[in-house]
């Protein structure tokens, strides 16, 4: 019940703040991490709906699950900065989960939300192949998320998924993928139209037409 209520109201979200949301890519059989940038308030649930859309079970490591301890719900696990010994029970649980063939660890290596002007920012390997061992070996999907603004009220958010492998060169293969524009994408998502959009004002024309 707490599952369905929330997925409705994450989407909800989505609709009101994007036009579309657009998946391109695939990820590969077996446990994944969809590794992304983390540029936008929205990428937790654009990465939820993109891990649901390819048949995926997602889990996400969230630093304030205190604070909304109702996300568990959607697969969210507690990973609170002060507190090393929960962060380790949480990657202990992460890596039972991903036994099975269906499940998705949605990762932000990034460790933090912030401008995408900033760009991207570096994040060591070493840390990255100890988690890969931990985790026992899954395959590393880049994942990016770009919000993009066009003719319309409100934007649009891109997700697109990269070419799998190992955690190595985890950074450059995100940043290409995040680059990348040549593959057509699905909309998996459609959102509230702008009063652009859903507003016609041209039954008026004729008191203006003098």
């Amino acid at each position: 019940m707490m599952r369905a209520v929330l997925a409705t109201l994450m989407k909800r979200a989505l609709r009101a703040s994007f036009r579309e949301v657009r998946m391109s890519g695939s990820v590969p059989d077996g446990p994944v991490v969809l590794f992304a940038n983390h540029h936008n308030y929205y990428d937790g649930y654009l990465a939820w709906l993109v891990a649901r859309t390819v048949g995926r079970s997602p889990l996400v490591w969230m630093e304030e699950w205190d604070r909304f301890p109702f996300f568990r719900a959607m697969g969210a696990l507690p990973f609170p900065a002060d507190d090393p010994i929960r962060r380790a029970a949480t990657v202990r649980h992460t890596a039972r989960a991903l036994g099975e063939p269906d499940a998705a660890l949605v990762y932000f290596p990034e460790g933090r939300l912030h401008a995408p002007d900033e760009g991207l920012d570096a994040f060591e390997p070493g840390p990255l192949e100890r988690l890969h061992h931990v985790l026992g070996r899954p395959s590393w999907v880049p994942m990016a998320i770009r919000v993009r603004w066009g003719r319309t009220a409100t934007p649009v958010a891109e997700v697109r998924l990269g070419d799998s492998g190992g955690p190595e060169n985890a950074r450059q293969r995100l940043l290409d993928t995040m680059e990348s524009s040549s593959e057509a994408s699905t909309v998996i998502l459609t959102g509230r139209r702008g009063p652009d959009e859903r507003w016609s004002f041209g039954f008026l024309r004729t008191l203006f037409n003098r």
